[in-house]
């Protein structure tokens, strides 16, 4: 037997439970007959959120106030994954590369990625021009995203790449358009178990970068091992000051509390004031070093690294 935990599994297996009362939605038998795999990476956690608490704020940006919550998200998702698919012709499986800090924009990119079945490819914005065009051969995108200040690390690519390259201003201008217009769902494509997600690259000290692929059966046992370590639930609140080219940007604890309809304020950067602000005023589960927090003696559940 399998518990079912009521906001976690209930919200990413729902074709076979969907006429189950409450009662019954306590354990399943699962056995190889049973849909499990295929029906679980088939679910739009954002859409299922928008369904069940769409006021809820999904994510904030700590420097600018800019939020969306779960309808919210739902919507740009929509009107972003039509988008990519009408107007840039992506397909599930097709990458792109995104040149940017961590922002409301990643996460609705996120959210298009979860109806697209399209590939995240989160470039480290420290390294040098000629790394990122490396990068870029390697991960062979068939749409960049880059933010203007960091367009420069773009000038080492082949002037003959013939690669689609778009201001983040761009997609940025139809989220703002669409957050409070209600649309069109956007059909989402059936995702299996090993197809990738992400592509996050290594720090290459020992060599040549190598893209590790992050996997929606990894994104989804992450949440749920999370979730049962940190007691996870739709109230829980969290910020994320890890960049998005690195695995701690997106799961500790960014998509964990996506997963569960929780609360996530975004940091571009981590700040010690800031940070300690935010604990005393939003949040309540934070990652971070021993150092960054060790004085600090205020009731927030701390998890260090």
């Amino acid at each position: 037997m399998i518990p079912i935990i009521a906001g976690v599994l209930t919200c990413v297996i729902p074709s076979y439970m969907e006429g189950m009362s409450s009662g019954n939605r306590q354990s399943v038998t699962l056995n190889e007959s049973t849909p499990f795999m295929t029906e679980v990476y088939q679910s739009d956690w954002i859409a299922r959120w928008a369904l069940y608490r769409p006021d809820h704020i999904a994510v904030e940006e700590a420097e600018t106030g800019r939020l969306l919550t779960y309808a919210q998200l739902d919507r740009t998702g929509n009107a972003l994954s039509a988008h990519l698919v009408m107007d840039h012709g992506l397909e599930k499986g097709d990458r792109i590369v995104i040149l940017a800090d961590h922002c409301l924009d990643y996460v609705v990119f996120f959210a298009a990625a979860q109806k697209t079945g399209t590939v995240l490819v989160p470039l480290n914005y420290r390294l040098a021009a000629p790394e990122i065009a490396y990068l870029i051969e390697n991960a062979d995108p068939k749409l960049i995203i880059v933010e203007d200040h960091y367009r420069h690390l773009l000038d080492a690519m082949p002037a003959d790449h013939h690669r689609q390259i778009f201001p983040l201003s761009a997609p940025r201008r139809l989220i703002e358009a669409h957050k409070d217009t209600p649309g069109e769902p956007f059909p989402a494509v059936q995702v299996f178990e090993d197809d990738p997600l992400f592509i996050l690259y290594t720090s290459g000290t020992t060599g040549f970068p190598k893209g590790a692929i992050y996997s929606w059966k990894m994104l989804i046992w992450n949440s749920f091992n999370t979730a049962i370590s940190l007691i996870l639930n739709s109230e829980s609140r969290t910020i994320n000051c890890m960049p998005p080219f690195h695995t701690g940007g997106w799961n500790v604890l960014l998509t964990p509390f996506l997963h569960h309809g929780a609360y996530v304020c975004l940091m571009k950067k981590f700040d010690a004031g800031s940070v300690l602000t935010l604990l005393e005023e939003k949040v309540d589960h934070l990652h971070g070093s021993a150092n960054h927090v060790e004085n600090d003696r205020r009731p927030t559940r701390i998890f260090r690294c």
